[in-house]
């Protein structure tokens, strides 16, 4: 069984909660970052999209990757909606376009 403190961060991870767009980005970039993958800053193609200045700070850097490695190309309105949910349809579009980064 979890200790009382292990069970609290747990919680406070909230592994049931759903995951934003920005996160899962971040996540995926910086698991790329593990992998020992690099990258020169383009936000040529992040740049296009209206909503930029929503992405939280934390995310900024994964979104541009994202954006120029085209493992995401927004809702088609030319919006990130960055803090939107990401459906299971958009995680397996990411998830396939990044496999093929390797």
């Amino acid at each position: 069984a979890l200790s009382s403190a292990a069970s609290d961060v747990y919680k406070r991870q909230a592994p049931n909660r759903l995951v934003s767009r920005e996160e899962m980005v971040t996540f995926l970039y910086r698991f790329w970052q593990l992998q020992g993958g690099s990258w020169t800053v383009d936000d040529t193609a992040y740049r296009s999209f209206s909503d930029r200045d929503r992405v939280s700070p934390f995310a900024v850097e994964a979104m541009q990757w994202a954006t120029d490695m085209a493992l995401i190309h927004g809702m088609g309105d030319g919006r990130l909606s960055p803090q939107g949910m990401s459906s299971r349809a958009q995680a397996a579009k990411v998830i396939l376009a990044y496999q093929g980064l390797n």
